[in-house]
């Protein structure tokens, strides 16, 4: 059955490994994916303690979806105590290991506990099992991946694995599945490592029934018809058209204007296109939007660029230009690394030294300049590694700045202690708003991204009345900041619930609002699962997520006065192109603030950003952790 699938807790301590079904229960409240993966959290964790704590717990959830006939459907899950932040942290990822760990019959692997020897955690049809992976340890991500195999003898297993930068610790560390794809945001890499755990392997052939396979195949055939028609989908959806993304940004990174490194002009699509080796795309993906690239001489790059690699390796450009981007992006598939933060922190580190504000010894002489290519690729390792600049810029950008002072942090562009990538966030009050309010820090995944294309009279009217009322106008125009936090709201509810099913975000209303959401994935839900959840409920469950991070974030130390961005996010773009050329302008502080109260409101928290008790009680919340898995 679709919602037959288990879960398993695995003490690698002891060696201990514990199979266990999941109270039907606690689907209809938290359905599946990242939002029972915040319920396990908060159950689970272990209030107060460090994040790289060998006892930590670790969670991996695949979404309910996958596995199962439903376009887009690929979207596994990995949550932790962020060693980067010490908040919750979700790092997503697509490619096939999500519909291989279900068809091995497993829906969520929880993890405590730290091995004496590196070890990889397999799954395979109802059986997981520790395995040995000494000989694994030290290599490269691919590498790891195309050994667990032929050690398999299966070339169909999955992985999931960590590369140098989980195994050193390094609070940059991501953690990558087939074809490349990256869970990155948060540090999680790191803490597998801190765990010895060098992977997630899957491989499964038990079947998922479906409870009606002929509805759910004629929704799934009209949503990817959609998908395929969608503006954005054509626009962006194929290898190497992400280019025009860029006029939409408004860049105002440290040292833009003095390279004009912009990535418009860094990049150009013909340069990308001219090293293309076509498109590729996740299990059940219609729309195929991954560039697959190969190096001069004819090495193929598994996949990339995207478009946060190229966003963040733009000021580095200089000569190298698309030859570095490549370079860049394979560099840190192989290390393990986050691109965004790795690249970001180098900018920073850059804008200080050449501002003289931090001299370049404190960062051993090893800091790039803007335009040296080669030297960031150095510093990349190096922070990998933990070595070096790398061992104090591994350790994220605040407490980088504690060690650094001379108001290092004070240009630090960040959201609580998460860089922020260097777009969109200029663009508009509400992606500024969604990078103040987001639970994991500054992760820009769960923001409006459809308010960038216009929102028309029709959208208004769906965001306003479904799945819950609205009452407040908002505005079409992205610089007005009417109805905002609604919008913060409602895209954070649809990307959340997106993660639990396992849908992509590329193809949900998150990026357009013609793709699915609420009333879609309700038809779904009934046709796959048999569940009967309408959209109002969906939004619900939503809802809990939602609350259950901000009260896991809480009860680790979290203030809610971290619900905003620092001085320097809220100055004009001073490097806008394109289109952001009219959005050159500060955020207003009070009216930014009022924002965040609105939003606060929304989501029924207190004055000082608090869950309201009715918010708890209403929800089902008051009386978590309630321990039912």
């Amino acid at each position: 059955m679709a919602l037959g699938r288990k879960i398993a807790y695995v003490n690698l301590s002891t060696g201990e490994v514990r199979v266990n079904p999941i109270p039907q229960s606690l689907r209809s409240h938290y359905i599946g994916g990242r939002i029972l993966n915040d319920y396990i959290m908060f159950s689970h964790g272990r209030p107060g303690s460090d994040p790289l704590d060998s006892e930590n717990v670790l969670v991996l959830g695949a979404g309910l979806f996958c596995g199962l006939p439903v376009a887009g459907a690929s979207i596994a899950v990995l949550t932790a105590k962020s060693p980067l932040t010490g908040l919750i942290c979700h790092s997503t990822h697509g490619g096939f290991f999500a519909g291989e760990l279900r068809w091995a019959g497993f829906d969520h692997v929880v993890v405590r506990g730290k091995a004496k020897k590196p070890v990889f955690i397999h799954a395979e049809d109802g059986v997981l099992e520790i395995r040995d992976a000494q000989s694994l340890w030290g290599m490269g991500t691919a590498e790891s991946r195309e050994k667990i195999r032929h050690e398999l003898r299966d070339p169909c297993v999955q992985a999931l694995c960590i590369g140098p930068a989980g195994e050193s610790l390094s609070r940059l560390a991501s953690a990558h599945s087939d074809l490349s794809r990256g869970s990155h945001r948060g540090g999680a890499g790191a803490v597998m490592g801190s765990k010895n755990l060098k992977a997630f392997t899957a491989r499964g052939s038990l079947q998922i029934s479906v409870k009606d396979p002929g509805r759910a195949l004629k929704t799934s055939a009209m949503l990817s018809a959609r998908a395929k028609s969608s503006p954005f989908c054509t626009k962006f959806g194929s290898g190497g058209s992400f280019m025009p993304f860029f006029d939409l940004a408004a860049v105002n990174l440290l040292g833009y204007p003095a390279t004009g490194n912009r990535p418009s002009e860094a990049f150009s699509e013909s340069d990308l296109k001219s090293r293309s080796a076509g498109s590729s795309s996740c299990l059940a993906c219609p729309v195929a939007c991954a560039m697959t690239s190969r190096l001069p001489g004819g090495k193929l790059v598994s996949e990339g660029p995207d478009f946060w690699q190229a966003a963040a390796f733009a000021p580095f450009a200089g000569s190298a230009g698309v030859d570095g981007l490549l370079e860049f992006a394979r560099l840190c598939v192989s290390l393990g690394i986050d691109p965004v933060e790795s690249a970001m922190l180098a900018s920073w580190a850059a804008g200080l030294v050449r501002e003289g504000t931090v001299p370049d010894k404190d960062f051993g002489g090893d800091c790039p300049g803007f335009g040296d290519s080669p030297g960031i690729l150095k510093l990349v390792k190096s922070m990998a590694d933990m070595t070096g600049a790398g061992a104090l810029l591994g350790k994220g950008g605040l407490k980088a700045s504690e060690t650094l002072g001379k108001n290092a942090a004070d240009r630090l562009l960040h959201a609580k202690g998460m860089c922020l990538p260097p777009i969109a966030w200029k663009s508009s009050p509400a992606f500024a708003l969604a990078a103040a309010v987001c639970q994991t820090g500054g992760d820009l995944r769960m923001a409006p991204w459809f308010e960038l294309a216009g929102i028309s009279d029709q959208a208004r009217d769906m965001l306003r009345g479904s799945p819950s009322q609205y009452e407040t106008e908002i505005a079409s125009e992205p610089l007005s900041s009417e109805g905002r936090a609604h919008l913060v709201h409602w895209s954070e509810n649809c990307a959340m619930t997106a993660d639990a099913l396992g849908i992509c975000q590329y193809i949900s209303a998150v990026h357009d609002l013609g793709l699915p959401s609420f009333v879609e994935w309700s038809e779904l839900l009934s046709s796959c699962t048999g569940m009967l959840l309408g959209p109002p409920k969906i939004w619900e469950a939503a809802q809990r997520g939602a609350l259950l991070e901000r009260m896991f974030n809480l009860r680790e130390g979290f203030s809610p006065k971290a619900d905003g961005l620092p001085e320097a996010c809220l100055a004009p773009a001073e490097g806008a192109s394109g289109r952001a050329r009219e959005r050159r302008r500060a955020l207003d502080p009070e009216k930014f603030r009022a924002l965040i109260d609105e939003y606060y409101r929304l989501r029924v928290l207190d004055g000082r950003g608090k869950p309201e008790s009715s918010a708890l009680s209403s929800l089902g919340l008051d009386k978590e952790p309630s321990y039912m898995l």
